[in-house]
């Protein structure tokens, strides 16, 4: 029998030895950096008020608010894939009969990839990071920027690894569960797309004087993520959730969405899978 243990190294091993991964940090590094690179060489054409603007975003002091922000657009979908996929070509493959039979647990087998998924997620939130000081630092000298980091920088670098990490769990858990629920990766990440962007949408809508008041604004999961990423900002907005707040409420989200994909696995028989 296999114990979590066995099963997590053998999702790790997967990882480490597959090709989408590793196309997948070597997409955030050429993204990342890349972005930064034509950003600053494209904005000859701007105005002397947005050259200003896009020189203030670019500059190293800013990397952590401004950077992450692409990062996160960037990992988000990337993981969601990774997550989806990890469970869906198990039914598509038909490995799965097999591997639960030899397992101690359903909940061990499906703990296993959770925990190699969010390990993959701490990777990429770093490898991000660390591409967002690169690139940054790579304009700031090209461009002659201003180079002093401000204040509490080295807190705010590792703070947005952590924030990072914990705005990508909810849509990557929702992804995993749509995957197990229908056993199809592409089913996973098309809900995924739909809730963000339907969530995008109804968040201005749920402000103050809009069609949809009555509801709780600070109950959707992009606007907690907006939250979050917030307190990456040398000034943070101030008229969104504390990220402790959006914390909270993207944790109860992802705990929703995790309970979910272990009942469905519990009460699924995998022998007609």
């Amino acid at each position: 029998m296999h114990s979590f243990r066995s099963l997590f190294r053998a999702e790790i091993f997967r990882l480490t030895h597959r090709m989408m991964p590793k196309v997948m940090l070597l997409g955030i590094v050429v993204l990342v950096i890349g972005a930064y690179l034509l950003l600053w060489f494209s904005s000859s054409s701007l105005s002397e008020a947005d050259l200003a603007r896009q020189k203030e975003h670019l500059r190293l002091a800013n990397s952590p608010k401004y950077g992450m922000d692409i990062v996160y657009q960037i990992t988000m979908l990337v993981t969601v894939v990774l997550a989806s996929s990890s469970i869906a070509t198990e039914y598509g493959w038909g490995t799965i009969r097999a591997i639960v039979a030899k397992t101690e647990s359903r909940a061990a087998f499906l703990s296993a990839k959770l925990l190699a998924t969010l390990t993959f997620i701490v990777v990429m939130s770093v490898a991000g990071v660390a591409c967002v000081l690169a690139g940054s630092a790579a304009v700031t000298v090209i461009g002659g920027l201003e180079s002093s980091p401000g204040h509490d920088f080295l807190v705010r670098v590792l703070g947005s690894v952590a924030r990072n990490v914990i705005v990508l769990v909810p849509y990557v858990t929702l992804g995993f569960l749509a995957s197990l629920w229908f056993r199809a990766t592409a089913a996973g990440v098309a809900l995924v797309i739909v809730v963000f962007y339907t969530d995008v949408l109804l968040t201005p809508l749920t402000a103050t004087g809009g069609a949809l008041s009555w509801f709780p604004e600070n109950a959707l999961i992009y606007r907690n993520i907006q939250g979050v990423l917030d307190a990456n900002a040398l000034q943070p907005a101030g008229d969104l959730p504390s990220a402790w707040l959006g914390a909270v409420v993207l944790a109860v989200y992802s705990l929703i969405f995790v309970a979910l994909s272990f009942w469905r696995f519990e009460t699924r028989d995998v022998s007609a899978a």
